[in-house]
């Protein structure tokens, strides 16, 4: 198995066994199908397969395949879900014959997302692959929970969290049961309809990785240490590289790092803010040209009476600016591209051009 921390099978009786799903489900992440697959033909007849879940989900292929290889399997499946079960993580939850919910657990349903770039036919086709992919998990949440499947997606389009007893009185799960609380680690800017109190929860390292006490290392107390890499990618997952090698050049801790991550995401939204609103006073002097019905073909208008005076960088700078104010970049990229069509399209035409370029 690629990490035993994150994704663990093993037999935990003569007819039982337990799979650990602790992570992004991604083959090249955390938690891959195959790997699944493969472990769980290893292990022979089993009766009782217990599915352990703390994961905010993951690619939407990975996740289908994981699905249907748990509920192909014969053994009875009980999912207990341990901390968080969002996006796909929640479409595996429904695998299970019995769905347990931890006390203070988290369950998420939303609408797929898909990164894109291309022209204005490639984007209408992969408008209509997300369409058909949304049906398909209607269908999976709807089997579960027997409710109409316009119900599901309008929950799926509100992106909606569920407590324990929420996801228990929507279907998605059958019981709850009490544990020991896990912190859930989830990086808040990819959701747009976050929880309060997961929204100002600071970003941790997996919940599964713990320091060692005193009476496990038998060693004297030591002050704050500087963090590994592997600490600072767990604790900052959307973090460019420059950022994690500045950190470990610094030799900065992980508070110290975090301190440092905010302060890189307040000037990047400051500078965001700045650029939308000279954008903002662009649009406005356009409108003002268009009312006084400025003639057609004058500079800064084109013949639809849109601003022609934006460029590759606006459409760029007005998706930063919604990343900075707290929205996921996809939905960012999505909203920038209806507000401000002109943007959009010196963006994509800046982006097949250096493209073609590459190819040559």
């Amino acid at each position: 198995m690629p990490n035993t921390q994150l994704l663990r099978l093993a037999k935990t009786g003569a007819n039982t066994a337990e799979l650990i799903l602790y992570g992004v489900i991604d083959r090249w992440g955390d938690i891959d199908p195959k790997t699944v697959r493969d472990e769980l033909k290893s292990l022979g007849k089993i009766d009782v397969l217990n599915v352990h879940i703390n994961s905010e989900g993951g690619s939407i292929f990975d996740g289908l395949a994981l699905y249907n290889t748990l509920r192909a399997h014969d053994a009875k499946k009980i999912v207990h879900v341990d901390g968080i079960a969002l996006s796909m993580g929640s479409v595996v939850a429904m695998a299970g014959d019995e769905i347990v919910m931890a006390e203070g657990a988290m369950m998420m349903v939303h609408n797929p997302l898909w990164v894109q770039a291309g022209e204005a036919e490639e984007l209408r086709q992969a408008a209509d692959v997300m369409d058909k992919l949304k049906d398909q998990l209607v269908a999976i949440y709807a089997r579960r929970t027997g409710k109409p499947a316009e119900e599901i997606s309008a929950w799926m389009d509100a992106e909606t969290w569920y407590t324990a007893e929420e996801a228990i009185a929507a279907g998605f799960a059958d019981r709850t049961e009490k544990r020991m609380a896990i912190a859930a680690a989830l990086d808040p800017a990819r959701f747009h309809n976050l929880p309060a109190h997961l929204r100002q929860s600071p970003v941790n390292i997996p919940p599964q990785v713990k320091e060692p006490s005193m009476a496990e290392t038998n060693t004297a107390p030591q002050g704050p240490q500087p963090a590994a890499y592997a600490e600072l990618k767990a604790a900052f997952p959307k973090a460019t590289a420059d950022f994690l090698t500045s950190q470990l050049d610094a030799q900065a801790t992980l508070d110290q790092a975090r301190a440092a991550w905010q302060r890189n995401l307040e000037e990047r939204a400051t500078a965001a803010e700045a650029r939308l609103t000279e954008l903002k006073a662009k649009a406005d002097e356009a409108a003002k040209a268009a009312a006084a019905k400025k003639p057609i073909g004058s500079a800064g208008l084109n013949d639809s009476g849109e601003a022609t005076n934006v460029d590759a960088g606006d459409f760029a700078a007005l998706v930063d600016a919604k990343v900075g104010q707290g929205m996921p970049r996809h939905l960012a990229a999505r909203r920038v591209a209806k507000e401000n069509p002109a943007a959009r399209e010196a963006y994509v035409a800046a982006y097949n051009a250096v493209h073609k370029l590459s190819q040559r």
